[in-house]
């Protein structure tokens, strides 16, 4: 029996590192993500700067267990390559 607790523990150890691995490098890569994050966000199917950058704050607390305050921070760099490129454009 405890052979099989060892296995079944094995198991969901194994799946949560595949998870946790599926995170995109930009991911990982962005300031204020520890590895602890990355797998809170790999278990929720969060895996890429994007998925982050799709959710509201509430949500990213809910995961992560932030305050509001950090959680709206960490999504507002995830956003910040969309407007990267974005420059005033002149008014004729």
């Amino acid at each position: 029996m405890r052979a099989r607790a060892k296995d079944a523990l094995l198991t969901m150890e194994i799946a949560h590192e595949e998870e946790v691995e599926a995170a995109s490098q930009e991911l990982r890569d962005l300031v204020g993500i520890t590895p602890e994050l990355v797998a809170k966000l790999a278990e929720a199917g969060v895996h890429s700067r994007d998925d982050l950058a799709d959710l509201a704050t509430d949500e990213l607390t809910d995961i992560t267990g932030q305050s509001p305050e950090e959680a709206t921070k960490l999504i507002m760099l995830a956003r910040a390559h969309w407007f990267a490129g974005d420059e005033a454009q002149p008014t004729t």
